[in-house]
Parts: C-alpha cells; structure tokens; sequence
C-alpha cells in the first residue's frame, strides 16, 4: 500500500516529467533551438499555451545531423561533442 508522503513524490515527479516533456524531446532530437525551447517550456510551460508551442517547437525539422554510436564516442574522446 502507497503512504500519502510517497504518493505525492511520485505525483510531483510525474507532473515534472510531463511538464519538461518539450526540452526532452528537443535534447534527445539535438534541436538547433535548443535554449529558447527549454526557455519558454520553463517560464511559460505552465500556461498550457506556452506547453504546446515548446511541444510543436521540440518536433519541428531544426535538428543537427545524426551521428552514429561510434561517431558519438570518438567525439566524447576527443571532447568536440556540439
């Protein structure tokens, strides 16, 4: 059985997660815009409006060039990951 403490811990990472959803998504797609759709995901991300914008924005074509595993790797060895 879940005590009222834990369920509350376990709403408000939810509620984060899903609320920092947009700035993960553009992290993971390597965003050009990165730091603006983290901003307004962060300052207006709140409103619902500002949440949708990042969202839609985090999804559009504005990405950097995929790399492969080995790519990455050397990368991170040479200390030249952008």
């Amino acid at each position: 059985m879940i005590t009222g403490t834990l369920r509350v811990i376990i709403g408000l990472i939810l509620c984060v997660t899903l609320v920092l959803l947009p700035s993960g998504i553009a992290v993971m797609r390597r965003h050009k815009n990165l730091i603006p759709i983290i901003l307004v995901n962060v300052l207006l991300g709140i409103t619902g409006i500002g949440w949708i914008i990042a969202l839609i924005w985090s999804f559009t074509s504005n990405v950097k060039e995929k790399r492969s595993i080995i790519e990455l790797i050397k990368a991170l060895k040479d200390g030249s990951v952008d």
